[in-house]
């Protein structure tokens, strides 16, 4: 026999199944919703499109709950992006907000997606920054005509789980008060004209697991209060023109999966305590000045996937530690300063598709085997080398392809250096008709012999 809690359940869940398809959206929030409607998109009729209650008949984009004897607007998503996310469509050059969006008590998120995209630039509206703390979601996805500040009356929508305006073009700095935004989880603003240095206090934002503010102007030094983001799994600041060095308490973030400050003035080298961090699966630090040499830290760095530090001005070998990375698929190191011999195990990491070296300093018989180089194709590049040659095997499998030439034999190369010093002790000609000439005339067509 079922328990008292059971059949208790079952009563008020059959009272909801029964009594919710008599629910309609409240009145008042339905002709708020239509002017919403009618702000984004005037081409549409909306009322004519959508006679009966929006909730139960209304467009995909609309969301709601049922709360007290009526349904409520806990959700507005505009703007069409695609057939499995069919949203209200947005006037091309003619949408506008609409002030009647301040008038859902109830509503947890709104999301924007390409609805502002015209020449007229439009601010946000300082309505949006009293929707209240039930707000946990506020999203503009590409809208490029939106601008001007982000208002420091940010810090009112305390309850914001996820803030993402990217793709737009917002200007000015990045308030201070937007730690008061204690919950959030998401913060994106990337791909804005957002300048000057990032606040420190958004170190004080512990439950934060995302931030990107890519794509930006912002100046100064990484604050090392972000060291203080513990639960961060994504730290994306490049191309922007943030200087300095990494603060040594960014090692803290030891759940830190992605890291990405490429194109930005960094400079000081790698810091060791990059091995510390050893959930990281995306390292990309290339396009900074960064200097020094590769720290040896790559076995405490396993999970590697991917690795970009070129253009950093790397001097020095090429770790054979290197090696150990063995879930590494991406590994660009080009133009740089790195010199002396290709580690050999790099030839032998499995899911490696794309290795860039090309355009250092780096010599000797290139220690990839065939397959490896047949596998990568295109992928291998190794131009700029000059010191770097192919041994006999792969010249003659006709792997000419990565701009790599021929090794020279030892043995040949020491002899033609012993006959050449001999010959010309003897004041001998080395001109073409001298046997000397002919050997060198013909060592190309000798190399692919070999």
């Amino acid at each position: 026999m079922p328990s008292p809690c059971t059949l208790l359940f079952l009563f008020f869940f059959f009272s909801l199944c029964v009594s919710s398809p008599d629910l309609l959206l409240d009145q008042q929030e339905s002709d708020h919703l239509y002017a919403v409607l009618s702000s984004l998109n005037p081409s549409v009729d909306w009322r004519s499109d959508y006679p009966d209650d929006l909730c139960t008949s209304g467009p995909h984009g609309v969301v709601c709950e049922p709360l007290g004897d009526s349904l409520r607007v806990v959700e507005l998503s505009f703007g069409y992006v695609s057939d499995y996310s069919n949203n209200p469509p947005c006037h091309p050059s003619n949408a506008s907000f609409s002030p009647s969006l301040s008038r859902f008590p109830f509503l947890s998120k709104l999301f924007f997606y390409r609805c502002f995209t015209n020449s007229s630039l439009v601010s946000l509206p300082s309505f949006l920054w009293s929707l209240g703390p039930q707000l946990q979601e506020l999203v503009f996805e590409d809208n490029p005509a939106i601008a001007g500040p982000l208002s420091a009356d940010i810090a009112n929508l305390t309850g914001l789980r996820r803030l993402i305006i990217s793709g737009s073009n917002l200007s000015g700095l990045i308030p201070q008060t937007i730690a008061a935004l204690s919950q959030v989880q998401q913060i994106d603003l990337s791909g804005n004209r957002l300048t000057g240095p990032i606040p420190p206090a958004v170190g004080n934002l512990t439950e934060l697991i995302v931030l990107d503010l890519s794509r930006n102007q912002l100046t100064g030094p990484l604050p090392p209060e972000l060291g203080q983001l513990s639960k961060a799994t994504k730290l994306d600041l490049s191309f922007n023109n943030i200087s300095g060095e990494i603060p040594a308490s960014l090692g803290e973030l030891r759940g830190l999966e992605m890291f990405v400050l490429s194109n930005n003035s960094i400079n000081g080298g790698l810091p060791l305590f990059l091995g510390r961090m050893q959930g990281l699966r995306d390292l990309h630090l290339g396009g900074n000045p960064l200097g020094g040499t590769l720290p040896d830290v790559w076995t405490q760095l396993a999970g590697l996937v991917s690795l970009d530090l070129a253009y950093t001005g790397l001097v020095g070998i090429i770790p054979a530690s290197m090696a150990r990375l063995r879930n590494l698929t991406y590994l660009s190191l080009d133009h740089n300063g790195l010199t002396g011999a290709i580690p050999s195990g790099l030839g032998g990491l499995p899911l490696i598709h794309d290795l860039d070296l090309s355009y250092n300093r780096l010599s000797g018989q290139v220690p990839f085997r065939e397959e490896v180089v047949e596998r990568l194709g295109p992928k291998l590049k190794l131009a700029g080398n000059d010191g770097l040659c192919l041994g006999s095997k792969m010249v003659g499998a006709g792997l000419v392809r990565v701009d790599v030439n021929g090794c020279i034999s030892s043995n040949l190369a020491e002899s033609l250096a012993r006959d050449s010093s001999a010959v010309s002790s003897r004041g001998s000609r080395l001109g073409s008709d001298s046997w000397y000439g002919v050997a060198l005339a013909l060592l190309p067509a000798y190399l692919l012999t070999l």
